[in-house]
């Protein structure tokens, strides 16, 4: 499902039939595709943030929130955890 971006002025959403995130203007154009997951799916604006968070879902079933820059830029995930502790990226 759609959704509306903090200040109302963005729509990210799912692109229909390839499973990627996007982000578009909210009168229409402007249209921007984010990710190239294989699944990528229920997008959500954090909080006075330039990041889209997602689920990315794998071959094997499972998923993980991804996050990825609304300008543009890598998907990554936006807690890593290691070996004595968690980083938030």
């Amino acid at each position: 499902s759609p959704a509306w971006s903090p200040d109302g002025n963005r729509i990210a959403f799912v692109r229909v039939g390839a499973f990627r995130i996007g982000v578009m203007n909210a009168g229409g154009g402007g249209e921007r595709i984010l990710t190239d997951g294989w699944q990528d799916e229920s997008p959500s604006w954090a909080p006075n943030s330039p990041f889209v968070t997602f689920n990315r879902f794998n071959r094997a079933g499972g998923s993980s929130l991804f996050a990825v820059p609304v300008n543009g830029g890598r998907a990554r995930r936006p807690l890593q955890v290691r070996r004595g502790g968690a980083r938030l990226l």
